[in-house]
């Protein structure tokens, strides 16, 4: 039907712009004066930081369900499921702010930390972004109620809006902070006002 047709190029796109949101910071920086040793250091602390996104993965699948048997009951979230998605996250929340540091200690302790990529504040660089994804996990929580309700051309604005943002953002200078950080509370700043963007839309969802 053209109904599916349309819903399936949105969704489509969505991924493109979920992908690119994703890897925003590696993908432009050259654009920014960036060499390559410094984004490789993004890169190896963003990796670093993003080790518990197994676990994200796994929380999602086994909530999916329930989430949309509530939309189909209900027409949104039930306060049992919020309550119980809320305990999941907590947990996920200290275990993404945590893990990234106990592996990267647990890498460098057992030598096969890549030196030459280890800047004196790569454990702030990795602490800034587990904060950034620990934000960011909450968007996959928020946003089923928008794809159960076929507006996911509500989310692809906001992806892309967030994403001009970072851009923007990147060509103002931060004298208090070294470039490589910036990149990082840039990257939090999105995730920050992405989920204050998803959760305003997700409330308006509520009926």
């Amino acid at each position: 039907s053209k109904d599916f047709k349309n819903e399936f190029l949105k969704l489509s796109f969505y991924g493109v712009i979920t992908f690119f949101l994703s890897g925003i910071d590696r993908a432009t920086l050259g654009f920014y004066d960036y060499d390559l040793v410094s984004i490789a250091t993004i890169g190896y602390a963003a990796t670093i930081a993003n080790v518990p996104s197994i676990l994200t993965e796994t929380l999602k699948k086994y909530l999916s369900p329930l989430f949309f048997k509530d939309f189909t009951l209900k027409g949104f979230f039930s306060d049992k499921t919020i309550k119980s998605t809320t305990v999941f996250f907590i947990g996920l929340t200290i275990i993404q702010l945590i893990f990234p540091i106990v592996f990267f200690l647990i890498l460098k302790e057992t030598g096969f930390v890549k030196n030459s990529l280890v800047t004196s504040d790569f454990i702030s660089l990795i602490v800034v972004f587990s904060l950034s994804m620990a934000i960011y996990n909450s968007y996959h929580f928020l946003n089923p109620i928008i794809f159960y309700n076929n507006k996911s051309e509500k989310l692809i604005f906001i992806l892309g809006l967030c994403s001009t943002m970072f851009l923007l953002l990147l060509k103002i200078p931060f004298e208090f902070l070294n470039p490589i950080l910036k990149v990082a509370f840039l990257k939090l700043i999105t995730s920050i006002l992405l989920i204050i963007f998803t959760f305003k839309m997700v409330f308006n969802e509520r009926k």
